[in-house]
């Protein structure tokens, strides 16, 4: 639930303000449903421009009851007097990591940080725990990832994206594996890979995905591709 005052980045409230007035409630994305100008619509300048958002969200009060909803641009939901708006999108590929033994070590969509208007998006997985070296002493894994929406590469052979739709996804990784930083008086933050004491891992990586088209690479590694349609990324790494 969500609606109190640590919720808020900066609150300026007066003296008749009850904390008690502000009602908790829950939300829930179920889809975003996402339209960009495409070459189709005659406006070249325009290509790859947002036309519309819509999110289709679950209210959930605190009795427990839920309403479907939707958000649209310039349409915010309003909840108790407090408006929802959306402000900006991007992607969260699930990342899958195995070790040896085909165990599952860490499983989770991650949010990649967009990087330009196109949905370049970077993004930073931590696994501390559950993987071993090869002389099998505890050790951590950081991947530094980067999305691509649709891959381009330009003339310096570096891939970038053209366009922020699905079209040619790929995602790329580097991986290292070491002391991250985790376990210190300060923690590296979340969005920061420490390499200081890393190094990086060659590795084999195998991809599922349900991308219409998907291809992941791992740099200096074997590389694996596969292909279904959905906005969802797999990619299972194996330690060795």
């Amino acid at each position: 639930m969500i609606n109190q005052l640590i919720d808020y980045d900066t609150v300026n409230s007066g003296r008749a303000f009850d904390t008690s007035s502000l009602e908790p409630f829950g939300l829930r994305l179920d889809s975003l449903d996402v339209t960009y100008v495409t070459p189709d619509d005659g406006n070249v300048d325009a290509i790859g421009q947002v036309r519309d958002y819509t999110a289709n969200v679950k209210l959930i009060d605190a009795d427990g009851s839920e309403s479907k909803k939707t958000i649209r641009v310039n349409h915010p939901l309003r909840v108790h007097g407090s408006p929802i708006y959306l402000i900006a999108n991007g992607y969260a590929p699930t990342i899958t990591v195995k070790d040896a033994k085909g165990k599952v070590r860490y499983h989770e969509s991650v949010p990649f940080i967009p990087q330009d208007m196109n949905l370049t998006s970077l993004g930073v997985i931590k696994v501390p725990y559950g993987l071993t070296d090869s002389k099998g002493k505890e050790t951590q894994l950081g991947l530094r990832g980067f999305f691509y929406p649709t891959k381009a590469e330009l003339e310096s052979g570096a891939f970038t994206s053209n366009y922020p739709d699905l079209e040619n996804p790929v995602l790329t990784l580097d991986v290292f594996m070491g002391d991250l930083g985790l376990i210190t008086v300060y923690r590296s933050p979340s969005m920061l890979l420490t390499r200081q004491r890393c190094n990086r891992l060659r590795v084999a990586i195998s991809t599922r995905s349900r991308f219409s088209s998907l291809r992941a690479r791992l740099w200096s590694c074997q590389t694996g591709s596969a292909q279904s349609r959905s906005m969802l990324c797999r990619a299972t790494l194996r330690s060795t």
